[in-house]
């Protein structure tokens, strides 16, 4: 992620220990999904992408609606995310 130009890389464990406050992030790339959700959509700055690639960690999500205002979701299927739709799509 760092070669993408990412400038600092945090895990799930460092946001369920509460790395990441309210509007503090650009863009997140999310491969778990599940109770850590919320804390990614709260975390993302107005104009914030995250990008959902994956939910390891279940697909029962809670999140304040709102936010869809100000931040851009993104989805794509591991069946069809291959690498000419990645380059274009989270990372590109």
């Amino acid at each position: 992620m760092r070669s993408l130009g990412a400038v600092e890389t945090l895990t799930a464990q460092d946001i369920a220990n509460g790395a990441l406050g309210p509007e503090t992030i650009d863009g997140l790339l999310d491969t778990v999904a599940g109770k850590s959700f919320a804390a990614y959509v709260t975390a993302l700055r107005p104009g914030g992408v995250l990008s959902l690639v994956g939910a390891v960690g279940g697909s029962d999500v809670s999140f304040d609606a709102f936010r869809l205002v100000d931040v851009t979701f993104t989805g794509y299927s591991t069946e069809s995310l291959d690498g000419p739709l990645w380059q274009s799509g989270p990372a590109g």
